[in-house]
């Protein structure tokens, strides 16, 4: 698969092998450029999406899709299941309706105040939790569940609209691209992905390389971020624990 080729392509790079899958002449045929309108970078496209959605087409993809991004990009954490006392479900309906209006109807308006939100169910009102993940995961609703882009969403014109923390949002290319910009978030990003590899938690010990890593991914590489980690004194040497 591709990912096996560009991982390979790292590799070779990271060996001072000149050999790349860049040179490959079947390479460009095998990527499409989707309309910018549409698409932009990793949140939206649609094995992400078809990895973080619902399995029902209106279900709650929104909360999934928010979850991952506020642990994954912003670094906070939300409690888990089994904090909550009462399992919640979306509001059942007898006709058909959109992820968005479950949603509402569920939970209420998260960006209103708590004694100001209206719920379909009184138990869900405060929605402490998923007001940190629902506006987030609702701008992806341009997508269904399995990452296609809506047409049309049970009668109405697809709506990504969102407001997030304050800051109002068309949808998920216009989040994407805001994501790509801010600095937090890249932070955040690296910072999983150092775990990831290094196989462990930071420390104030990793500044360093963490650094290194950021200055390489802001030149728009993550493979420049990865060569960063991958040889720095703080990954090839370890300490006996």
């Amino acid at each position: 698969g591709v990912f096996r080729e560009a991982e390979a392509a790292s590799v070779a790079s990271l060996a001072g092998d000149e050999v790349s899958v860049a040179n490959d002449a079947t390479h460009e045929a095998r990527w499409i450029d989707m309309p910018s309108t549409e698409r932009a970078g990793v949140l939206t496209h649609p094995g992400w999406l078809a990895s973080h959605g619902s399995s029902e087409e209106n279900g709650a993809s929104a909360v999934l899709r928010g979850h991952w991004i506020r642990e994954h990009l912003f670094c906070e954490d939300i409690g888990g299941l089994e904090l909550v006392e009462l399992p919640v479900l979306l509001e059942p309906s007898e006709e058909p309706r959109s992820a968005r209006e479950n949603i509402h109807q569920t939970f209420g308006d998260l960006t209103l105040p708590v004694a100001e939100r209206e719920s379909g169910n009184p138990k869900c009102s405060n929605g402490a939790c998923h007001a940190r993940m629902n506006n987030l995961g609702l701008s992806f609703e341009i997508f269904n569940h399995a990452g296609f882009l809506r047409h049309d969403d049970h009668g109405s014109a697809p709506d990504g609209s969102a407001v997030i923390q304050h800051w109002p949002v068309r949808d998920a290319v216009e989040l994407s691209e805001m994501l790509a910009q801010d600095a937090h978030a890249r932070r955040c990003f690296l910072r999983h992905v150092f775990r990831y590899f290094a196989g462990r938690n930071e420390t104030m010990a990793d500044a360093c390389v963490l650094a290194e890593m950021e200055a390489a991914f802001a030149q728009g590489s993550c493979f420049g971020a990865l060569e960063a980690l991958m040889t720095h004194e703080s990954f090839l040497v370890r300490e006996v624990q």
